[in-house]
Formats: structure tokens, sequence, C-alpha cells
């Protein structure tokens, strides 16, 4: 009896027997190689530590007291080193011409106790008189400025409302003629302090072997005190120290500001190094010179080599939000190690990446 030629096996029933038997392995295969993988690139290293790219930031801050004036910065405005950020004006108007009524009055209390001295030596009397003259000059002259000032901003505004047609023309005229009055006083009185300060410098008087003059320390106190009042007057422009961008402006034009004040804060566009922190307990210890690699916290998870350039000294605090998977405190402990910037890396200014060390150069 012949044999029957075998029945052909369906297609269908192939595949069936093929995705029971054999699909299971290879999507197990799969899982396998695609969990190593990720590990490899994701997963935390046992030797490795997390760290920033640190910023240099630089406040631009009042040394004294004063108003801000013309700020000439926005955020995101990149400057230059030596830039002009703003000026800063030391004393209010107002304030200068009180302290300028005190100088005066006390200027002419020294004058009036010159007369018992009168019997001395006229020649010294004149050289005071002069002195005070100066002075006085001098204060009316500052007083004056301020005045011109005051002239200015009020002229501007009367010109823009006398073409808006708000003010009569009597009234510009009359803003006009105090502006122009007070610009040809203050030339006049600078000619003729001039002229003072040289019949000054050729005055000579007897020395007395008494010893030190009152009235001449006490004009040389109020001397100084104009000095003071002279260079508060102008605004004192305040720069940038570095190159780099305003990321925060802290006071706005007309904002009083003491000493010490940030009015603009500046940080730079390239960072020079990372600051990373290796994780307690120390399963091994850094070296100066040990080669790591450091690993950006991008999708792409991009990597550049670089070097230990320092290791510190102690344990210090850190946040642990530079940590990928973010702990319940809110700090921890580790040792920080200084390392220098990777070539070819495009990270930023103040960004978290992760440090990664050698295994051959990572024994304790």
């Amino acid at each position: 009896m012949d044999s029957l030629p075998p029945i052909p096996t369906p297609a269908s029933q192939r595949f069936r027997e093929f995705r029971i038997r054999v699909m299971p392995i290879i999507f197990f295969l799969a899982i396998v190689a695609a969990t190593t993988l990720l590990w490899k690139q994701v997963a935390i290293p046992p030797m490795m530590a997390v760290g920033f790219v640190e910023t240099n930031v630089a406040s631009v801050a009042s040394p004294v007291p004063g108003i801000v004036a013309k700020l000439s910065v926005k955020r995101f405005q990149q400057v230059k080193a030596g830039e002009q950020i703003c000026q800063l004006v030391l004393e209010d108007p107002k304030i200068l011409q009180a302290q300028l009524a005190i100088v005066r009055a006390e200027m002419e209390n020294i004058r009036i106790g010159m007369y018992p001295l009168i019997a001395r030596t006229r020649a010294e009397l004149d050289y005071y008189n002069l002195r005070l003259q100066l002075m006085k000059e001098r204060a009316d002259q500052a007083t004056q400025l301020i005045q011109l000032v005051q002239a200015e901003n009020d002229f501007k505004s009367a010109d823009s409302l006398f073409k808006d047609k708000v003010i009569p023309e009597n009234k510009y005229q009359q803003v006009v003629t105090q502006r122009d009055t007070l610009r040809t006083s203050v030339t006049e009185r600078s000619n003729l302090l001039q002229n003072l300060e040289k019949d000054l410098k050729g005055f000579v008087i007897p020395e007395h072997a008494e010893g030190p003059n009152p009235i001449q320390a006490a004009l040389a106190v109020e001397e100084a005190k104009l000095k003071e009042i002279e260079a508060a007057q102008g605004p004192r422009p305040l720069y940038s120290p570095i190159d780099g961008m305003v990321t925060f402006v802290n006071r706005q034009s007309g904002e009083s500001v003491t000493a010490g004040t940030p009015v603009v804060t500046i940080s730079a566009m390239q960072a020079e190094q990372i600051i990373a922190f290796v994780r307690q307990p120390l399963v091994f210890q850094p070296k100066q010179g040990m080669t790591v690699h450091v690993r950006s916290r991008t999708p792409r998870r991009e990597t550049g080599e670089a070097k230990v350039i320092q290791v510190g000294a102690q344990m210090e605090p850190y946040d642990t939000a530079m940590l990928p998977v973010p702990g319940t405190r809110t700090t921890e402990w580790g040792l920080p190690v200084q390392i220098s910037m990777p070539m070819g890396l495009n990270i930023f200014p103040g960004e978290l990446v992760d440090i990664i060390f050698e295994k051959s150069r990572s024994s304790r």
C-alpha cells in the first residue's frame, strides 16, 4: 500500500506556532537589550557626581547713598566691561541748597568773629576776607548752578507746553528770561572766581609764632564742607565690571538707594568651570588631574571630556534639586570638586550636569 503524501501545514498555522513559540523569546531579548542600553545611558553609575556650570555674576552697586538717574540698560541687554550702566545723583537739590545755606551762615559767623582781631594785622584780615569772599562766591555759584539745572528743566517743559499752546507766550518768555539770566550770572561769576583765586594765590601774610590760627582752622573746615557739596552736585556714573548680559534690574530711574545697594546684576555669557559634588558615602577619592566625562541632562545626553582642577578640603552642603531624582531632604553634604569646561559641549552657565569619573583612575 502506497504511503500518502504529508498533509501541508497552512501558513496561518505556521505563523501561529511562530507567534506562540518564537516571538516571546525575540521580544524578551529585545527588552533585555533596550534595558541594558538605557541603563548605560541614563542610570546613575556608581562613580558619579552632580554639578552645575558656575555662573560669573557681578552686581553694579551704589558706593554711596543717592538717587538712580539715566538708567541706560534693560534686562537681557548685553554690555561690555567699562560700559556706563547708570548715573547716581548723590543728593537732592533741595538738600544741597539747605547745606549751602548752613555753610553761608557759618561763614558769616566767622566773619563777625574776626572783627576783634583787626588790630593784629590788616594784611591777615584782608587775606581772610578774600578767602571768605571767594568761598561766598563759590557757594553762590553752586546755588545758581542748581537753580540753572532746575531752570533748564522748566524751560524744556514750558517749551513743550508752548508748542502745544497750553501756556501763553508771556509765561513762556518769563521762563526763557529766567534761564538766560541764570546762564549769564553763572558765566560772570565763573570769571570772578578765577580772578579771586588768582589774587588769593598771590596774597602773602606774615607767619605768627603763637601757634595755629583758630579762624584759619574754621575756614578750612567750612571749605572742606563746601568741596563736599560741590562734589555731590554732579552725577556719579556707574560702570559694568565685566562683559555679560543684564539678568536683573534691581532699581529703576528715580529710586533712592543706600550704600552697597545693587542697581543692576550682570552675568557672564561664558562659564569658566564646573563645580561638582561627590555624594556620601565616598566610594572613591577624586584626584587632581583625573579625567572625567561631563554629561548634560538634555534628551540626547551629550557628553564631553574634562579634567579635575582641584578637590575641596571639606564637605559642603548642596541642594538636592541638583540630583536627577530629587530626595526627601532639601540639602545634602558632599565633597566639592572643581572641573574644567569640556571642549565641544554646549552647556549654559547655571546648567545642571552629571559627572562620570573614569574607573581606571578612581581607586581610593
